[in-house]
């Protein structure tokens, strides 16, 4: 018989290697926690000897070849002791990760406030439907929450006729000033009509009659004239008609002179025209006393008859 299958009880070499299978195997039957240094340890024996067992079951004698059932510890298995009795070897594999109150107080402080959790949401649901304290804390924290957010609106006094009767601009009493430019209006516009329905009027330089000419002149004095009474009875109108007035008076003004200095026109003439220059200022005048109106006084009594925010 050859010296590698001689039995077990024979041998003492492989007695004492048995017994030392034996005792690793019964080392790694505990169970220990993922995190403790014995699992790890546990771990790379059981490891060790299942290696150990398979390589040397071929030429083992039966008591040692028993042994290959030998698994790691990270799952359950079944190993013999050598004896006939079996050994049950089971881990819990489950991983709980323990919340307490302080962190998921701080976790629902945060969700409240939109920021980032310390923890994971599931986990901190989980110990609030555990935790009656916190559950009541939490109650107290989202309506705390609200209150600081939506405040009820106060009643306070109404003070809108008080504010507008301090703001509201001082009329300009510019009544005669309108009176008498719409009254110049009407004059303006009683010339242009007569000018437009009279008869052709002298002969041109020319030798021929240029009734084109005075039908546009008739046409815009009557024009201006309606734009005077408009100003007159609207002065917010006023600052319109104003530009046109200013250039109209001034090209008049200057072709008179020009006229009047070249012999062409008569001083009767010159002064056909003078309604149209009182127009214009009364029109500026007008506009002014609009412009420069009283400005509002300051109502100083507002803050003073705002009601206290209630507490």
């Amino acid at each position: 018989m050859a010296s590698s299958q001689v039995r077990a009880d024979k041998r003492p070499e492989y007695r004492g290697r048995t017994a030392i299978a034996r005792s690793k195997v019964s080392t790694a039957s505990f169970p220990a926690t993922p995190t403790s240094a014995s699992s790890a340890a546990n771990h790379h024996t059981s490891c060790w000897v299942a290696r150990t067992n398979r390589a040397s079951a071929p030429r083992s004698p039966a008591r040692a070849s028993s042994a290959r059932l030998v698994t790691p510890s990270r799952s359950s298995f079944i190993a013999s002791d050598g004896i006939g009795h079996g050994l049950e070897l089971r881990r819990r594999s489950t991983h709980h990760v323990f919340v307490d109150c302080e962190t998921s107080r701080e976790a629902l402080s945060a969700r409240l406030d939109g920021e980032a959790e310390p923890a994971l949401r599931e986990h901190v649901d989980r110990h609030l439907a555990q935790c009656g304290e916190c559950r009541q804390w939490h109650t107290q924290a989202v309506q705390l929450t609200r209150r600081l957010r939506v405040r009820p609106v106060a009643t306070g006094p109404d003070l809108a006729a008080a504010v507008l009767a301090r703001h509201r601009p001082a009329k300009a009493d510019d009544t005669g000033t309108r009176a008498a430019l719409g009254v110049l209006a009407l004059v303006i516009g009683g010339l242009g009509m007569a000018e437009l329905l009279a008869e052709p009027g002298p002969v041109h330089q020319a030798g021929t009659t240029s009734s084109r000419l005075v039908q546009e002149t008739a046409t815009c004095t009557l024009a201006l004239a309606v734009g005077l009474f408009v100003a007159a009875a609207r002065p917010r109108y006023a600052a319109a008609m104003l530009p046109v007035m200013v250039c109209f008076t001034g090209v008049l003004t200057v072709l008179a002179a020009l006229d009047l200095a070249a012999g062409l026109v008569t001083v009767s003439d010159v002064l056909a025209h003078l309604p149209v220059l009182v127009a214009s200022g009364l029109l500026y005048a007008v506009y002014r006393s609009r412009r420069c109106a009283a400005p509002a006084a300051a109502f100083d009594g507002l803050p003073g008859q705002l009601p206290e925010p209630a507490p």
